[in-house]
């Protein structure tokens, strides 16, 4: 049974596969929740019961480079490979913390603070978003006939 580490490193590298079949596109702006979209990648070293953990993965990846402002793929990988994936994680890590942690991956300590304050944003950009929901969904904004 393959140890944690492995099945991270085996689903990087299925990213990578992935990632090396489509060159031509721009993961930082493809659309990752179209069907139509994702039939148009080339999968064809990608196993069918693989691309979910891939499609999975390449959604973080997508994530990050959308936080990195610029095309940093290594950087974004690495920060998987540490199991970072999302804003909301991100933003949860004390900046202290996360710049002694993290240098080492970024080297550069002025994309780094500019990735965390996109993370910090993004994270309560997500947050307003569902707090908007939930109460939209409560019984007492249904009764307001309110035009939105």
């Amino acid at each position: 049974m393959p140890t944690k580490s492995t099945a991270k490193d085996n689903s990087l590298e299925q990213l990578n596969k992935l990632l090396r079949q489509n060159k031509k596109v721009d993961f930082k702006t493809f659309n990752l929740l179209s069907a139509k979209e994702l039939e148009s990648l080339n999968w064809s070293k990608i196993s069918k019961k693989d691309r979910p953990k891939v499609l999975k993965q390449a959604k973080a990846y997508q994530r990050l480079l959308r936080l990195l402002g610029e095309h940093h793929p290594k950087i974004a990988k690495e920060l998987l490979k540490q199991n970072l994936h999302s804003a909301v994680q991100i933003a949860s890590i004390p900046q202290k913390k996360f710049m002694n942690d993290f240098l080492s991956v970024f080297k550069d300590e002025d994309l780094m603070k500019k990735f965390y304050a996109r993370a910090l944003a993004t994270r309560s950009k997500v947050l307003l978003k569902y707090m908007n929901i939930v109460q939209n969904r409560q019984p007492h904004a249904k009764s307001v006939n309110v035009i939105a």
